[in-house]
């Protein structure tokens, strides 16, 4: 098991509560694509080089909690595109999209 950090732990209870906000919960059986949108004002350091911060980590705890929630196995996600977005508000985006082969 892998150390989570004081601020990965915040993430994720922030990312708990904000899931269970969802009302709608659509029926998903797959295969699906993710895209995700982490937003922050805070991707670089002072000098303009760029901090050393991770998404992956977040994407998972996302997914894992959005699909907990709805009640779905995240194993039907086939594809996920994440982007860092430069912004002056913190906010992440996730879209699901069943995929059509």
């Amino acid at each position: 098991m892998r150390f989570k950090s004081a601020q990965y732990k915040k993430w994720e209870i922030l990312v708990n509560f904000t899931v269970k906000k969802i009302k709608v919960i659509p029926r998903f059986i797959g295969p699906l694509r993710l895209e995700i949108e982490v937003y922050r004002p805070d991707w670089y350091n002072k000098d303009l080089t760029i901090k050393k911060a991770d998404i992956s980590n977040r994407i998972k705890t996302l997914e894992d909690s959005v699909f907990k929630h709805l009640g779905a196995d995240d194993s039907l996600v086939w594809e996920i595109n994440a982007k860092k977005m430069d912004s002056n508000i913190f906010k992440t985006v996730m879209r699901i999209y069943e995929m059509n082969f």
